[in-house]
């Protein structure tokens, strides 16, 4: 077994609901900064962050995404493939040496719904210790929802209504919108929470959320006896009458109608739809994280993926030949979300669970040193409302 000398941050149950605490500044950075790193597991992608937190800034020192395709049949067999198996491994033996470059102190490492569905997850989980020393959580979907709201939390509570790139000049005129609908389309599960925000003091809950089984693994996998355009409109009519009980619930087309929604979309398939909607030659977080753009750009971008041979869709540099037979299941799913709730505007967000893992980290930091040290005046009698950041 690999040894590591990381020191592990034990996962707490998250509340009934999540907000941006308001959090004590530090007067001045801290002497010696801290560093976290986060690992999130899902059923295509390995994702690894390793942040440094000054005490009054987190900045991002290690950023990377491995395409593994642990779940790569699962909905059929039940099981994870071994051969999955080992190139997820792999890679975590590669994120473990990546975070022994930084003198790391907490550690956070999770995995989603390919694990809670996963009959030999538990033996998968017992390999990864063994062979990594990796130990990770198995998260609920409720947790995974409040992970990626934490995520958006900068946006929400500073919406970017400008965009450099489209020029939205009506959009930016209008009120700020008190309620948002994030989603975060999967490999294994789609996420969907229902926010309401509250900008005077740049707080945000979690009004309810529902996680639809299905992603772009699992939902290829089901209609791929069907043809490529039979395929993608059985998808899209299938995760619409999914989304249903949802909006029964909670009556979202009535905020829509009002222009009160603020949607914000988390995941590859927004990225990469908006990369060609960007015409980026080749894909940049610093472009896609927090822009905004028109549903119509978005539209048009899946009117050109139909469009494209197999070939072409592995040649583009922002799909690849790993997503490349799984972007249509993507598209479909998000064509049947802004089919349910038509809005004008996306925010595009480059950012999920470990985004909010290490934001988690640092909070909980911050009040620890409070607890600690109350009375050396590390932190302002004043405190500072809303989100923390990440530095990109």
């Amino acid at each position: 077994m690999m040894k590591t000398n990381l020191t592990y941050q034990k996962r707490k149950s998250f509340p009934h609901y999540v907000h941006s605490h308001k959090i004590k500044t530090p007067i001045t950075p801290y002497k010696t900064p801290f560093y976290y790193a986060a690992i999130d597991l899902g059923t295509t992608s390995c994702r690894l962050l390793v942040v440094k937190d000054t005490g009054d800034a987190l900045k991002i020192i290690e950023r990377y995404s491995s395409s593994v395709l642990l779940g790569e049949g699962l909905s059929k067999t039940g099981l994870l493939d071994e051969c999955a198996i080992n190139r997820t491994i792999r890679t975590l033996r590669l994120f473990v040496k990546k975070i022994h470059n930084w003198p790391v102190s907490n550690i956070s490492a999770i995995a989603t719904e390919v694990c809670r569905q996963a009959a030999n997850a538990q033996e998968f989980l017992r390999r990864v210790f063994e062979e990594t020393g990796l130990r990770i959580d198995v998260i609920s979907d409720r947790e995974e929802a409040e992970l990626a709201l934490e995520s958006c939390g900068s946006l929400l509570s500073s919406p970017r209504y400008y965009n450099q790139h489209m020029h939205h000049s009506l959009y930016a005129r209008k009120p700020c919108p008190n309620r948002a609908l994030i989603f975060d389309i999967g490999g294994g599960s789609t996420e969907i929470s229902w926010v309401r925000t509250d900008h005077t003091s740049r707080k945000y809950f979690l009004s309810g959320m529902t996680s639809l089984k299905h992603g772009i693994v699992s939902l290829t996998e089901l209609f791929d006896q069907l043809t490529l355009k039979e395929a993608y409109n059985a998808a899209v009519r299938y995760i619409t009458s999914k989304l249903e009980s949802f909006e029964s619930i909670y009556c979202i087309k009535r905020e829509v109608a009002q222009q009160n929604v603020h949607m914000i979309g988390i995941s590859g398939t927004i990225t990469t739809l908006a990369g060609i909607a960007l015409n980026l030659k080749r894909y940049d977080r610093y472009q896609i994280d927090g822009t905004i753009l028109s549903c119509n750009a978005l539209a048009q971008s899946i009117h050109k993926i139909k469009s494209m041979s197999q070939t072409a869709l592995e040649l583009h540099p922002c799909i690849g030949r790993s997503r490349a037979s799984l972007v249509l299941a993507g598209c479909a799913i998000y064509e049947a979300i802004q089919d349910m709730w038509p809005t004008d505007m996306i925010t595009v967000a480059d950012r999920g669970l470990r985004d909010g893992l290490v934001i988690r980290m640092a909070r909980d930091h911050q009040f620890r040193l409070r607890r600690e040290d109350s009375n050396k005046h590390y932190f302002n009698e004043q405190p500072r409302s809303g989100a923390l950041a990440l530095s990109i």
